[in-house]
């Protein structure tokens, strides 16, 4: 990801291009990140993208989670989040290393690169 310096340079580009009256957004991951978590906006949906078999298993312990709580995912997400912030950060770690010690690294699906074609680029 590029750094704001890079953001910069590029933007001197732009304008040298004659492109300087466009509208823009500066993102920085950081600040959104605190942003996110004062929601000032009162925003309410959370989304996040992951690979199938997550999906699968967050949406099982999800509908446990509400479940428990008599059906009431008000209820739910609350103590979701509690129990998520009890965990220490030495904990979340060592499982991190735990786990990619059993099992290799976290489950990403990639698609494979058909031989011909990374061939074709060289």
């Amino acid at each position: 990801m590029p750094d704001v310096k890079a953001a910069l340079e590029h933007c001197r580009w732009l304008i040298s291009k004659g492109r300087g009256e466009e509208k823009a957004v500066l993102y920085l991951p950081r600040v959104e990140a605190q942003r996110r978590r004062v929601n000032q906006e009162q925003r309410r949906r959370v989304v996040f993208v992951c690979d199938p078999i997550t999906y699968g298993e967050w949406h099982a312990q999800r509908d446990r989670w509400i479940e428990l709580c008599g059906g009431n995912p008000t209820l739910a997400y609350p103590l979701m989040c509690k129990v998520l912030a009890a965990i220490s950060d030495e904990a979340i770690r060592g499982m991190l290393e735990e786990g990619l010690s059993e099992s290799g690294p976290p489950r990403a699906i990639i698609p494979p690169l058909e031989r011909a074609k990374v061939e074709g680029k060289r």
